[in-house]
């Protein structure tokens, strides 16, 4: 149960291991879904953007060490 941090120009393709049953994919707190075996799931950057908010006292890094629990001076 961690995040994964990727490039935004990188593809994603999720599938389960050969004999293994199946997956659960749940996606920004949404429903869960099974991914069966012979099934793939692809996930890359949509073409179109979004704005987001960032608190101005806040770097990335900052948001990144909050969200995944990172602490320390030596990431």
């Amino acid at each position: 149960n961690r995040s994964v941090v990727v490039s935004n120009r990188s593809t994603l393709t999720i599938r389960p291991c050969p004999g293994q049953g199946p997956l659960l994919l749940s996606v920004d707190g949404h429903e869960s879904e099974q991914i069966l075996p012979g099934d793939h799931v692809r996930i890359a950057a949509a073409d179109c953007k979004i704005p987001l908010l960032f608190p101005h006292h806040l770097t990335f890094a900052d948001i990144l060490r909050l969200k995944l629990r990172w602490s320390g001076t030596n990431i």
